[in-house]
Order: structure tokens, then sequence, then C-alpha cells
């Protein structure tokens, strides 16, 4: 299990942002592979301090998109000209999404959610994926924003152990991993408002 520290000098040797204060929190993905494995493989560490004690939650989560199902990884749609699953390209996102508390007051978001999740603000990168061959292919990069947001990926009465269809190249975990980094999510939005940076990282990088 990654401690606090070894997150934080991670972090810091890639030249990105660490967040330090109460409840100004780093969330900080781990892609642990890149093979689609369609189940939760990866991590998703909530990187903290809470009345100056420094703190890490690290929970399974997924980067990467699902194999089955309508616009998976076995049927990619075409975006802009570009037929492929989305993939999120390692790197920091600065305020790159917004904690969204009441969806349906923001219809204009067209999502699909009725419960707080976090809202793709501002263009991401990403790979394009059309092989199937169940690799992350770097080769088709796109930069946009296209609804990559961090969201439950169950249905409301399960957890869950495969991502299918649940992420398009969206960030997610089950419903019980999910309420866990949401509940502190909104604590820290009360101090420092809605926006939060999104820290993709590949497990090499905390070697």
């Amino acid at each position: 299990m990654r401690t606090y520290e070894e997150v934080k000098k991670a972090v810091l040797a890639k030249g990105y942002k660490f967040y330090v204060g109460h409840l100004n929190i780093n969330l900080i993905f781990e892609r642990t592979s890149n093979v689609y494995t369609n189940e939760f493989t990866d991590l998703l560490h909530i990187v903290y301090q809470e009345n100056k004690e420094n703190k890490i939650i690290s929970l399974n989560c997924t980067t990467k998109p699902g194999l089955y199902g309508g616009h998976a990884v076995m049927n990619p749609k075409n975006i802009n000209g570009v037929t492929g699953v989305a993939c999120i390209v390692p790197g920091q996102y600065l305020s790159s999404h917004s904690l969204i508390d009441n969806p349906k007051e923001l219809s204009f978001y067209n999502y699909p959610f009725n419960y707080p999740f976090l809202g793709q603000i501002k263009a991401l990168k990403m790979w394009r994926d059309f092989d199937k061959d169940n690799q992350i292919d770097k080769v088709q990069e796109q930069s946009s924003v296209s609804g990559i947001n961090f969201h439950i990926m169950s249905q409301k009465e399960l957890d869950g152990t495969k991502v299918n269809n649940w992420s398009e190249g969206c960030f997610g975990c089950s419903k019980t991993n999910f309420n866990i980094a949401m509940s502190l999510l909104q604590k820290g939005a009360k101090i420092y408002g809605p926006k939060f940076t999104i820290t993709l990282m590949e497990t090499n990088d905390f070697k």
C-alpha cells in the first residue's frame, strides 16, 4: 500500500503540483498496467491533510475503458472523425473537473447521473484506441472536453466487478468506493471550491 510520503515524492518528482492544507485534496489515479482488464485493477489515492495529520486512502478503480457493450473497447465509436475508445493520457490536469452536486439542476451538461459526481470542465489528452487488442495503443491522440467524468460504475443496488461500458474512458469505481471518495471531495469543496485537479500516473512513476 502506498504511503502519503511515497505518493507526494512521486508527484513532485514529475514536476506536478501537490496540495497541502486541511482537506486540500490530491486525487492521484495510478494506472497499474496498459491492459484493458475490464476490472477495477487501477488505484485511486486520495492524499490529504486533516487537522495537520497526513492521510491517504487508496481505493480500487479504473482509469481505462471497459471491454464490452456499446462504445467500449470492442465496439469503438467515431468521435470528431476518429474511431476509437477514449483512454486518458497520464499527466496532471489542473482544475479539470468540477463537483456537480445536483445534476438535475444542470440539464445543459446532459449528464445521466442523479447523484453528485466530478464532471469534466477542461480538455484532457486522450488516446483513441481502435484495434481491439486489449492493450492501450498510444497512437491517435486528441485533446478535448468529451465527458470524461469520475462516477459510479455499477448498478445502484450492486457494486459490480466488471467495468464493461460503464466506462468509455471515464474514471470510476464501485458504488462503495465512490461514496468514500465523494464524502471527502464534498468536505474539501466547502473550503476550496468545487474544482479539482486530476493526476494520472503509472505504477512505474512510484519506483
